[in-house]
């Protein structure tokens, strides 16, 4: 049954990575490199916005979404460690890594922080068009993951579950709590 699954999801990593638009490649390398740096910068703007607007909200929410994603990273680090499944191109011969990837391959860390950051921004702010915005980034930055070779869809699944689960998690309890 494990082997079935393990040779699904890398067929359908082979769909993906074969299919992707190479000349593409470029934008898509850029992409998934600064998705970090695009969370880290919208927290910034968040606390930003508490500088200019004075509202004590934005403090709040740049300290939960900060939170979130460092307690999420950490996540991802044990949950890597204890897993440890080989990233596609250590596997495949015909998949060839076109980004860095960091130590192991499940759950995908980018895919997690950025459905992290979607959940909290969706939650906090309850803006449609703003949580759709950050949900389109969320779903393109795993599917890069993919198509430069670096995860298996199940990491990135995986990564899209455990981002929204545990933001979820946190954000809601907290509101329960106080």
């Amino acid at each position: 049954m494990l082997e079935e699954f393990q040779n699904f999801d890398y067929k359908l990593l082979e769909w993906i990575y074969s299919h992707r638009w190479k000349a593409a490649d470029d934008f898509v390398i850029w992409t998934t490199q600064y998705a970090t740096l695009v969370s880290v910068a919208v927290i910034l703007f968040i606390f930003g916005l508490y500088f200019i607007k004075k509202e004590k909200k934005h403090l709040l929410f740049g300290i939960e979404i900060s939170f979130v994603i460092v307690l999420t990273a950490l996540i991802n680090f044990a949950i890597k460690n204890i897993f440890q499944r080989l990233r596609p191109f250590d596997v495949h011969d015909n998949i060839k890594q076109l980004v860095a990837g960091g130590s192991y391959s499940f759950p995908s860390g980018h895919t997690m922080e950025v459905f992290a950051l979607a959940t909290a921004i969706s939650i906090l702010f309850k803006r449609p068009s703003l949580s759709a915005l950050f949900f389109l980034w969320a779903i393109w930055i795993g599917y890069t993951r993919m198509a430069m070779g670096v995860h298996y869809p199940f990491d990135v699944f995986g990564g899209m579950i455990l981002g929204i689960s545990i933001t979820f998690f946190i954000l809601k309890w907290r509101r329960v709590k106080k």
